[in-house]
């Protein structure tokens, strides 16, 4: 990568997804910034991400609620927002379109599909 690097927020509930994943993408040309919750408004203000990676669950599935709360306030920019769970596709898709994110990604792909997956969403790619 060239430039400023892309910035992904990844706010998932579990800290080693959390750690896995920043130490992936920051091993790749990325910044990372976390949250262990869906509370993430504030953090996004003050250092607008390119990408935003929400987990589904966190305890129960408030993920997508978090969702359609930044989409509806405009709150993440022009940040896609990707649900980020080890839910089935098929299952996940759906709760994706149902909620108004941008897409989604299984955790526990391949770090190559992980990272292919990530850099078409931030290229505006579906």
């Amino acid at each position: 990568m060239t430039g400023q690097k892309k910035v992904v927020l990844i706010a998932d509930d579990s800290k080693l997804i959390r750690e896995k994943y920043a130490d992936l993408l920051e091993r790749n040309g990325f910044s990372v910034l976390t949250s262990p919750d869906v509370y993430i408004s504030q953090l996004i203000r003050q250092s607008p991400p390119d990408l935003i990676l929400m987990d589904v669950s966190f305890g129960s599935d408030v993920g997508p609620v978090a969702v359609q709360s930044l989409k509806k306030r405009g709150t993440q920019g022009q940040a896609p927002v990707v649900l980020f769970s080890s839910r089935p596709s098929v299952e996940l898709k759906k709760i994706a379109e149902d909620c108004g994110a941008d897409g989604y990604i299984v955790k526990g792909e391949n770090d190559l599909s992980f990272l292919r997956e990530i850099k078409r969403y931030m290229s505006g790619t579906k």
